[in-house]
């Protein structure tokens, strides 16, 4: 019994201790504890998506706790919105597959949306970057679809909302990786 209770205790311990080998403090660059992060700037012609990144960002320091965001700071985040690409695959059709419409119709079934964003870590002592980094992602996401009355790729409100939704997830992956790869080995 004696044997089984040291043994119990000597992997316990040891598990802890690998367990603590393998975290690493998360900082960022210049160990810094407070940062400003004012308005991301949108260089694309899809307004108001900015506030999307903004947002983001934020509320990845306020989840890690690494950083505190103050506009006092002695270093600022700054990001720029350098792209918005959507691509559109098409389905083509004949005359058997879609009755109704019209022959050689072409429907836009699938788009992808790409964002690039470029983000920026500038000490504001001597306005100089300290940290710069580009990302881009994308997601697909579905047309409105011609067999559904009332919605059909006329329909702006269905489309500009399905652009939005995708604009606001991939504010939120790619702030994530953001802020993981800022405060990575500091």
């Amino acid at each position: 019994m004696m044997k089984l209770l040291l043994v119990t205790l000597f992997f316990s311990g040891s598990l802890g201790c690998a367990y603590n080998l393998g975290y690493k403090n998360r900082n960022l660059p210049g160990k810094y504890k407070l940062v400003k992060v004012p308005m991301f700037t949108n260089e694309t012609m899809i307004t108001g998506i900015e506030t999307y990144f903004t947002n983001e960002i934020k509320a990845q320091f306020y989840r890690s706790k690494i950083a505190d965001i103050s506009a006092n700071a002695p270093i600022k985040i700054m990001g720029k919105i350098r792209r918005v690409y959507i691509d559109q695959t098409e389905a083509r059709g004949n005359q058997e597959d879609f009755k109704n419409l019209p022959s050689n119709t072409v429907l836009t079934t699938t788009y992808n949306m790409t964002i690039d964003v470029m983000i920026l870590v500038v000490r504001l002592s001597d306005n100089k970057v300290i940290w710069q980094s580009d990302f881009s992602d994308y997601l697909p996401f579905s047309g409105a679809q011609l067999k559904l009355e009332g919605i059909n790729p006329s329909n702006t409100l269905y489309n500009q909302s399905e652009i939005q939704n995708n604009v606001k997830l991939l504010a939120q992956i790619m702030m994530s990786e953001a802020h993981s790869r800022l405060t990575e080995n500091f």
